[in-house]
């Protein structure tokens, strides 16, 4: 990589952290689930939701839980180590941008530069980096792999790259495998094609047989509980959110038809192509209210690959033409209205460090007996400061524990052998408090349940999301609760 290279790629990380960096303190409530996760591994509990309880994958992200595992014992909030590293791996992932675009287009080819400055310029790219999650980190690994791949030079990296793809998500296996055999194929019937296939597999079978005896699944449970919804249902589901992002998705959707129709005839460009297309299709799979394009990201990114040799190989007024259109578009991204609607999108859907969820779960750290349980239908943020001696009962639809596990049927009697001392109950507006949510009405109207729980606290997290806490009436609650601000009476 030449230094006027490396210069346009610092400058594309710069650009990157200035967008990020007003998203830094806060997290989407999901990512304290992994921290919840990794805090129980750093203290010896191992990789489970509930220390003692048999474990549940709950998460779709082992690699990011394993790196936040050091932070969640260091004494600063772990939104400080979360979003840092998703600030590093949102520049690692420009860096490896800027290696595949050397790859594809030369090494002294200004066009290389191409991948690096779409990602940094689209404000979705800084504000899904740093949500918490292992977006950033799975961006990185999979254009580092893909560097590795059209390379050519190191197969045993290409290989071992390519396997970490599925420790960060559950379809990098795909995706590492395409381009294991995109790096094989590059070396030729030869013994060395085995190399990339053989470290590969040495990252993918050891996992898979350890998720197999430790968890008895073959996917997270997120993932397949999410994924047994009607394809039509949950794309319906997501309709109002790819429209807020409408401009992104149809100016990708533009390239990647540029690429197909117009783009170089090489066998690595269609292997990013095939696998952007794979990894667009299962992320439909999946609810996609976050913030920031969250799971569309990789899958532009090795677009946004792509459209670097595609742009160099165009000539006169159609190359004049179509980059004139991907500047103005991407301008408009970075600097128009679509950075508004991104940004305040986040603000309403995300937690700020200290916010009064955050404080209702120390609230309830302070006064529980080791080993008590939590009932919350939203198992982010309340359950992680709530702490690791409190045991957690998720009752969301896409559930991480008992009775909901990969979506049975709530299960009223399975919560009440359980006599939790908490009721985390939610509302999306003030008025609708204490709760809309069917499994938490049918518990607070139960004859076994009403009159033994004591109203203890309302917090709000944030847009649309309100909470309240409920003790069991023999709970010594102490003055913990006492200042406990409530909503005004209506």
């Amino acid at each position: 990589m030449t230094r006027p290279l490396l210069a346009g790629c610092l400058l594309a990380i710069l650009v990157f952290a200035a967008s990020a960096w007003p998203t830094l303190p806060s997290m989407v409530d999901d990512a304290y689930v992994s921290l919840r996760y990794a805090h129980h591994l750093a203290l010896g509990h191992g990789l489970v939701f509930n220390a003692g309880e048999p474990p549940v994958e709950g998460y779709t992200n082992l690699l990011w839980v394993l790196w936040m595992a050091p932070g969640t014992v260091l004494p600063l909030h772990p939104s400080t180590w979360a979003t840092g590293w998703g600030l590093a791996f949102g520049a690692l992932a420009l860096f490896n941008a800027t290696g595949v675009g050397v790859a594809l287009c030369g090494r002294g080819s200004p066009w290389a530069l191409v991948p690096a400055a779409i990602l940094a310029l689209l404000p979705v790219f800084g504000i899904a980096a740093t949500n918490g999650l292992e977006t950033a980190q799975y961006v990185a690994l999979l254009l580092g792999a893909t560097w590795a791949a059209l390379d050519g030079r190191r197969p045993v990296l290409t290989g071992l790259l390519s396997g970490l793809l599925y420790l960060v998500r559950p379809e990098g296996l795909a995706a590492g495998g395409v381009l294991t055999l995109l790096a094989a194929s590059r070396l030729g019937r030869t013994r060395a094609a085995a190399r990339p296939v053989v470290a590969f597999a040495a990252v993918v079978l050891p996992y898979f047989l350890a998720r197999w005896s430790y968890f008895g699944t073959l996917v997270p449970n997120t993932f397949s509980a999410q994924a047994r919804e009607p394809f039509l249902d949950m794309f319906s589901m997501n309709l109002s959110y790819y429209e807020r992002s409408a401009g992104l998705y149809g100016g990708t959707v533009a390239l990647f038809l540029l690429a197909v129709l117009v783009g170089p005839r090489r066998v690595g460009v269609y292997a990013l192509l095939l696998v952007a297309a794979g990894l667009t299709l299962v992320s439909m799979r999946v609810f996609n209210w976050m913030p920031g394009a969250r799971l569309f990201l990789a899958p532009i990114a090795l677009v946004a690959c792509v459209a670097a040799p595609t742009l160099q190989g165009l000539r006169g007024p159609v190359r004049a033409g179509v980059l004139g259109g991907l500047t103005l578009g991407l301008l408009w991204l970075a600097l128009g209205d679509s950075r508004r609607v991104e940004t305040r999108y986040d603000q309403r859907n995300t937690a700020l460090p200290g916010n009064e969820a955050e404080r209702m779960g120390r609230r309830i750290a302070a006064i529980a007996a080791p080993g008590a349980w939590l009932l919350s239908r939203d198992a982010g943020v309340v359950p992680y400061f709530a702490g690791p001696d409190v045991n957690v009962i998720d009752i969301h639809p896409f559930s991480l524990t008992d009775p909901r596990l990969t979506g049975k049927p709530f299960d009223l009697d399975y919560v009440l052998g359980k006599a939790p001392a908490f009721l985390v109950t939610t509302a999306t507006t003030p008025e609708e408090l204490p709760t809309i949510y069917a499994p938490e009405r049918s518990l607070l109207r139960d004859p076994r349940v009403a009159g033994r729980y004591v109203h203890a606290q309302d917090a709000y997290q944030h847009y649309r999301r309100w909470y309240s806490v409920w003790v069991r009436d023999d709970v010594p609650r102490g003055t913990v609760f006492n200042d406990a601000p409530a909503l005004p009476a209506k």
